[in-house]
Order: C-alpha cells, then sequence, then structure tokens
C-alpha cells in the first residue's frame, strides 16, 4: 500500500509541475518572450510521466495483493 501511495504523490506532483509550466509557456508566448527553457522542462516532465507510468499495472497489482490480505 505504501508504494501505491508513494505512486500517487510522485503523479500529482509531476502533474502540478506540467500544469505550472505549461502556464508559463502560455504566459511567456503571450508577451513574445521567449520560453524556451519551459518547454524543454516540459518536455522532460513528460518523459518522467512516461517513465513512471510504466509500473503502474505493477504498482495495482500489488495494491490489490495488499487489500486481498488484509480481507482474509
Amino acid at each position: 500500500m505504501e508504494q501505491y501511495e508513494h505512486f500517487c504523490a510522485i503523479s500529482k506532483y509531476l502533474f502540478g509541475e506540467i500544469e505550472i509550466a505549461a502556464t508559463m509557456i502560455h504566459t511567456l508566448n503571450d508577451a513574445e518572450v521567449d520560453c524556451e527553457y519551459w518547454e524543454h522542462y516540459k518536455l522532460e516532465l513528460l518523459h518522467k510521466i512516461e517513465v513512471h507510468f510504466e509500473n503502474f499495472e505493477q504498482v495495482l497489482f500489488e495494491k490489490e495483493n495488499v487489500k486481498n490480505d488484509e480481507a482474509i
């Protein structure tokens, strides 16, 4: 269960950072200011999310096993 909670916390953080990056890109584009840093940061975050979710099925499987063990 701890692994699932950790997974959720990391997911929340990564998606929060994506939201910040997207807002910054939009704001800087509107002001016609270079936003290369934020675009690069957003791409890094998208990659981290992709890698992070590769383990999603395993985390859910382990969570279900813990729930089943607790029910017994």
